[in-house]
């Protein structure tokens, strides 16, 4: 893999270089990434509309069926691990892309998935799955304080992580080293990372807003029956539904477009806080010698 400090993006940023820098990533690596994010989305939501209709139908009939409870958990923790496993999956292999340029990339991509797989698949597993239960936690506690708590928590820890997938793959560290590493990197600029990554969700959610309505269109007849008349319908149907092959052809485009915004900006921002961790490192050991 390519020594971070090789990277043509390694240096100091503010929020215009990283923004710039983010596009300039995008439009760069557009083809290839859009390609890998749209298989990823097309998997996890066929997989995911199977499971959603049983789920969705026991969740609707659980006052007449209080036992459908313990199979509609079951079915929502298939749900949420499928989509651990693919978008860690999809979000690990567009990091490891975006830390190998392509003028970089003596591998094929077919190489490069399996050794980024075989080498940090399940340390980042492990690091995002303790984060997320920090988070969830955190936001918690931010509930019990008050509502607003919680969007302070969500913003903070999703901050301190947002550079977590990077920092498994460059520094090699295990899930608690690395989640130890993340809030120490972040916090030593932890106000000019925060402004990076809340401009960055304000931009994903206006443009996943604009996107979600706009591939809804043809299907809002249909989700609207769903919704308003849930008891109509049999999980047979609501698979049927939400399988719908246009429907999820445009929803995997929908959210294929914006994926790859977050490995992107993800390593940017570790780029950025390390090269001015290691500046400040230099010039610690620089004033030691003269000391000396």
């Amino acid at each position: 893999m390519l020594n971070y400090k090789e990277h043509p993006y390694y240096q100091e940023m503010n929020l215009d270089h990283f923004f710039q820098y983010g596009w300039e990533l995008y439009k760069k690596n557009f083809t290839w990434f859009f390609f890998y994010s749209f298989l990823a989305m097309i998997l996890l939501q066929t997989i995911n509309s199977y499971l959603m209709g049983p789920y969705l139908q026991d969740v609707y009939s659980l006052a007449e069926n209080p036992e459908n409870l313990g199979r509609a958990l079951k079915n929502i923790s298939l749900i949420l691990a499928v989509s651990l496993i693919i978008y860690t999956l999809i979000g690990l292999f567009l990091t490891y892309l975006v830390l190998n340029p392509s003028e970089k990339q003596e591998k094929g991509h077919i190489s490069l998935f399996l050794e980024s797989m075989s080498k940090y698949f399940f340390p980042l597993l492990g690091a995002t799955i303790i984060s997320g239960i920090i988070m969830i936690f955190g936001i918690f506690l931010g509930i019990l304080a008050l509502i607003i708590g919680a969007l302070v928590a969500a913003l903070y820890f999703g901050t301190v992580f947002f550079p977590l997938s990077t920092i498994v793959i460059v520094e090699k560290l295990n899930p608690i080293e690395a989640i130890s590493r993340s809030f120490k990197m972040v916090h030593s600029d932890f106000w000019k990372a925060l402004s990076f990554v809340v401009v960055l969700i304000l931009i994903y959610i206006v443009v996943s807003l604009v996107l979600g309505a706009l591939t809804m269109i043809p299907f809002a007849t249909d989700f609207m029956d769903l919704i308003s008349n849930p008891e109509s319908y049999n999980a047979d149907e609501i698979t049927g539904t939400m399988l719908n092959p246009l429907q999820l052809i445009l929803s995997s485009i929908s959210n294929a477009l914006l994926l790859p915004l977050f490995p992107i900006f993800g390593v940017l921002l570790y780029l950025n806080l390390k090269h001015k961790e290691d500046q400040e490192s230099g010039k610690a050991e620089f004033l030691e010698q003269m000391a000396r």
